[in-house]
């Protein structure tokens, strides 16, 4: 009697990439997000107050998701800790990094 070995197989896979890395933000949650942060504050507030930059409502939707993303970052990172997590940097984080300090 042959049983269905390709879903045992698709289970043994999910169960020995425990130790596989993982991003710091899923893409499906990270999208959405940025969509968010960099397009709706000019969607809400197109028109008369399209030119008020220093509005605080439009100040909070863009905030709102990056906190978000850094909130989830912060507990994946907690959960998977530091050798599940890729974190690298490149040219640019370093370049960004120094302008900030």
């Amino acid at each position: 009697m042959k049983k269905n070995v390709s879903v045992n197989k698709y289970a043994a896979k999910k169960i020995s990439d425990k130790n596989s890395p993982v991003p710091l933000v899923p893409a499906w949650i990270l999208l959405p997000l940025w969509f968010i942060s960099l397009a709706l504050p000019n969607l809400i507030y197109s028109g008369i107050n399209f030119a008020d930059t220093l509005h605080i409502l439009k100040w909070t939707i863009t905030g709102v998701p990056v906190a978000v993303a850094v909130f989830i970052a912060g507990i994946r990172l907690a959960l998977y800790g530091p050798q599940r997590v890729k974190i690298k940097f490149d040219i640019f984080a370093i370049f960004w990094a120094v302008i900030l300090v």
